[in-house]
């Protein structure tokens, strides 16, 4: 009985992928809808699924506290070759409010957007242990930047600009709405707006909305303490430079607060 059933919506499933393909302009998240759900029919095999509700309780177990998620987003910064990282905290002090973080790093081709950052467990620092311009070592934990992002807020607003490109992107993520647990984490599509740029702009901004925490002066201190020692205070000169990224020496990274710079910060600690 239930082998026929299996059939029989398998047998649908292609009826509609046939007819959707006939289309000029085809669904291809239908197709892929569908298509997912005649090989889910298979009655000999089964494979694992996601819940769209696990990046939630990712970002809570694997980033349980706030400090250590900006910490992270900061290293991100750092590993993408960053020479500057702002951040802009508003209306902070109680949740709702919001952060903007902007580097000047190399940013994000689109198939990076898709292969790196919106890829779950991704092997690319261990496969890559050093940063491609300053061959920095990389500093942030492998692939829970996004977890981060969606540790301390509700929305957040992506726009990168890659190095020597003249289009950059924007993606916007709506966490606790559109990755909600009892949806499969394959039915959650983020829409990539695309917008002309010089190619000499670089980096990347993340607009971070509906912060879920409110920041005191304690918590943005345990964030200085993890930034004061990422980086020596002075230019670090690179045994194999590269003949594309010529630069002898790692000119630094400078990291801003509120308006607050860490060479400041440096003098309190």
């Amino acid at each position: 009985m239930t082998e026929m059933t299996e059939t029989a919506d398998a047998k649908k499933a292609r009826a509609l992928i046939e007819e959707e393909l006939k289309k000029s302009a085809p669904d291809w998240q239908l197709i892929e809808q569908w298509s997912r759900a005649r090989v889910e029919s298979d009655p000999d095999n089964v494979r694992f699924t996601v819940d769209a509700g696990h990046i939630q309780r990712l970002g809570a177990e694997l980033v349980g506290k706030q400090d250590t998620a900006l910490s992270e987003l900061i290293k991100n910064a750092y590993d993408a070759d960053a020479t500057k990282v702002v951040l802009t905290f508003s209306d902070y002090q109680r949740p709702g409010g919001t952060l903007v973080i902007e580097d000047d790093g190399s940013g994000m081709l689109d198939d990076v957007i898709r292969s790196s950052w919106m890829r779950i467990s991704t092997p690319s620092k261990v496969d890559q242990p050093l940063s491609p311009i300053y061959r920095r070592t990389r500093a942030g934990k492998k692939g829970i930047g996004r977890f981060s992002v969606q540790r301390l807020g509700k929305w957040l607003y992506l726009e990168t600009r890659p190095r020597g490109s003249t289009i950059g992107f924007r993606v916007k993520f709506s966490w606790d709405e559109e990755f909600r647990a009892g949806r499969d984490l394959n039915e959650v599509f983020s829409h990539i707006e695309r917008f002309d740029k010089p190619a000499d702009e670089c980096g990347t901004t993340l607009r971070i909305v509906d912060l879920r925490d409110g920041w005191s002066e304690t918590a943005l201190a345990k964030v200085w303490r993890s930034v004061l020692l990422l980086q020596p205070p002075f230019p670090i000169a690179r045994t194999e430079p590269l003949a594309e990224h010529p630069t002898s020496a790692d000119p630094g990274f400078a990291v801003s607060i509120n308006g607050i710079s860490r060479e400041a910060k440096r003098l309190e600690y």
